[in-house]
């Protein structure tokens, strides 16, 4: 019993000799009250004081392993490379040329009488006469299960693709100057060299501006940018073409222009407004 009585008082001793010598707020005045409301207040105090330190500690963790970033915006204004723009015909051949293929006359014929029978049949009223020539055409060229307008264009068009191997289509590819009524840049009248042609497999003759990176962005706005007045013959159009007008594309000069897909339907009669914005990202090291 004496030596239990004995460690009581040595722990009682060191901790009295605590509240002297340590720094932590609240605690000195613990061990000197002589009354418990005061010792019971001044260990309150010190409870409240730990607990914000155990918070404040813990805020500095959680904000350590978030991994948060500084990032700094700022906006420059200086000369760029004007973008690249794909403008395609949605007519993709010239009527008057690649009829005169027995195939591909075939071909459209079969479509038309396809498109027609497919309408009737969806009219109870409507009475359509069949032939049987035409019937064959559409067993051969898989139309007949079809029944949905879009679906029987497509078709038509992976046909049309396939009939039109090994032709010379160098008179049927609209030219640049067949659709651009008007053009200029910056101002100023563009120069037929900065219009670069190539083919689309399914867009047919198609035309880039500026794909050599020849044209800075001066300034910015509709202005100072690109504005072309397109035009298109109606009379031309094959029959697949249910719509008249062009797909516009703004790419990258480096990025090769699929415009089937990512392409802008700019119809005739209206006007249309594209513009790009320029962002640049440099990551800084710590």
């Amino acid at each position: 019993m004496g030596a239990i009585k004995n460690r009581k008082s040595i722990a009682a001793s060191h901790l009295n000799s605590y509240t002297d010598w340590t720094s932590a707020h609240g605690v000195p005045q613990i061990g000197r009250s002589r009354h418990y409301f005061c010792i019971g207040f001044w260990s309150i105090i010190s409870l409240i004081g730990l607990g914000l330190l155990i918070w404040q500690t813990t805020l500095l963790i959680l904000q350590y392993y978030s991994y948060d970033v500084a990032v700094q915006m700022s906006l420059k204004f200086d000369q760029r490379a004007f973008p690249a723009v794909t403008i395609c015909n949605l007519n993709a051949f010239k009527k008057s040329v690649i009829y005169k293929d027995e195939k591909v006359r075939r071909l459209m014929n079969t479509y038309e009488y396809t498109m027609k029978k497919m309408a009737c049949s969806a009219d109870p009223k409507c009475k359509f006469e069949t032939n049987s020539t035409m019937d064959n055409f559409q067993q051969l060229y898989h139309f007949k299960d079809l029944t949905d307008s879009a679906a029987l264009q497509s078709r038509a068009n992976r046909v049309l693709a396939l009939e039109l191997v090994g032709l010379n289509l160098s008179e049927a590819i609209v030219d640049v100057n067949d659709f651009m009524q008007g053009c200029s840049f910056d101002t100023q009248d563009c120069d037929p060299l900065h219009w670069t042609p190539f083919f689309d497999s399914i867009m047919g003759g198609c035309f880039t501006f500026n794909k050599e990176r020849q044209n800075l962005a001066m300034r910015s706005g509709p202005t100072y940018g690109l504005r072309i007045v397109l035009k298109t013959n109606i009379s031309e159009f094959i029959s697949t073409s249910d719509t008249a007008g062009f797909k516009v594309y703004v790419h990258d000069q480096g990025e090769y222009p699929f415009p089937d897909v990512f392409g802008y339907n700019v119809q005739t009669g209206s006007a249309a407004s594209l513009a790009v914005q320029y962002v640049c990202f440099f990551l800084n090291s710590f």
